[in-house]
């Protein structure tokens, strides 16, 4: 054999090994050799809508082993796809995969709780997934997943979800523990609502119950007002382009609770404070001055091309977590009155309620 021919089978030959590992590798890589059940699941979602029906027979299998090797992941997804239709609210792991594979799989409701069921008693220690804490409860609330107490169930599962900051699980506790007269529970989710959405009306309902009191929650008239307050700055925020109009329109309801708890304090308690000030400047610009306070300014109101502002004089001491300066005010009187309730918050405290009366200088 001549060396041009010893060249040519020799190159032959790297081409047959070449193509041969080629073909091994594509195998390995169809058949998932040596893979773990992360790889057995991750390599069935990438062939669930693969169109080749055997390429979803194989993401079915493969996703299925990684179920009965205990990946929680792959046991979900598995229960999810024999759900005959998910409770409303709930929120599929990879709704597009399951579409695929839906074509194989025939739907079962008893499959599917079967299969939630070994997947919530492999789960060891405290769940921080909040979408699959909210999913279990809407599982149990619907009757999916069967239980001799159902709302127990989802109560449980909600609170987990709730916990990790899952909006709709704490609103469905606060409608919860409320229709069950569990007041103090209630009262903590409503605050756990306002606290994620600054929603007006979750404050107002939260200042009525202080208002009124409730089994369990005793009348707070200062409370009520600093939660009427709270509605009033968002109301006032989330409304700039309104007009005055609209906005007093939108006020006046929690204006009128406003008069009638500061009313009622002053009628049974002595604990309305009234503070005396005086302002010096002019119609752009002035300072603000109070009663006991009288050689030095708590604060000044200016207006800037940008806007009005407002701050507090930096000889004030301020509690963390109350800005020192605001501006986006529509009027020199929002600044003032952002001024003296800022300056009496950081002197006597918050929970108190306020009577601000103007004197001469």
């Amino acid at each position: 054999m001549n060396t041009n021919s010893k060249t040519v089978v020799s190159l032959l030959l790297i081409a047959v090994l070449i193509a041969g590992a080629f073909v091994l590798y594509r195998t390995g890589y169809r058949e998932c050799w040596r893979c773990s059940r992360a790889d057995f699941f991750q390599r069935g979602l990438e062939f669930s809508c693969k169109e080749d029906w055997e390429y979803k027979k194989r993401a079915l299998k493969f996703i299925k082993k990684a179920a009965d090797e205990g990946l929680l992941q792959a046991r979900i997804f598995i229960a999810e796809l024999y759900l005959e239709k998910p409770p409303e609210g709930y929120q599929l792991s990879f709704p597009e995969k399951i579409s695929c594979l839906k074509k194989i799989a025939k739907a079962d409701n008893k499959a599917a709780a079967e299969n939630f069921i070994k997947a919530i008693s492999g789960i060891k220690g405290k769940i921080s997934d909040k979408k699959l804490c909210y999913n279990i409860g809407l599982l149990y609330l619907a009757g999916i997943i069967p239980s001799n107490d159902p709302v127990s169930e989802t109560r449980k599962w909600f609170e987990l979800a709730a916990d990790a900051g899952h909006l709709n699980a704490m609103k469905w506790l606060a409608a919860l523990t409320e229709k069950r007269d569990e007041y103090p529970e209630a009262m903590k989710w409503h605050q756990a609502v306002f606290a994620k959405t600054n929603d007006p009306e979750t404050a107002i309902l939260i200042g009525d119950w202080f208002m009124y009191g409730r089994p369990g929650i005793s009348r707070n008239y200062a409370k009520a007002m600093d939660w009427y307050r709270k509605a009033v700055d968002i109301i006032k925020k989330t409304r700039k382009d309104a007009s005055e109009e609209e906005l007093q329109i939108a006020l006046d309801p929690v204006l009128v609770r406003m008069d009638i708890a500061k009313h009622k304090a002053g009628k049974t308690s002595g604990d309305v404070i009234t503070i005396k000030y005086h302002i010096d400047g002019g119609l752009n610009k002035f300072i603000v001055f109070v009663e006991g306070k009288p050689d030095a300014p708590v604060g000044r109101v200016v207006r800037q091309k940008g806007g009005i502002r407002a701050e507090i004089e930096k000889d004030i001491s301020l509690p963390e977590g109350l800005p020192r300066e605001k501006d986006g005010f529509k009027s020199m009187q929002e600044g003032l009155e952002w001024v003296l309730h800022t300056y009496v918050t950081a002197k006597h405290g918050p929970g108190k309620l306020f009577t601000f009366v103007m004197k001469a200088k």
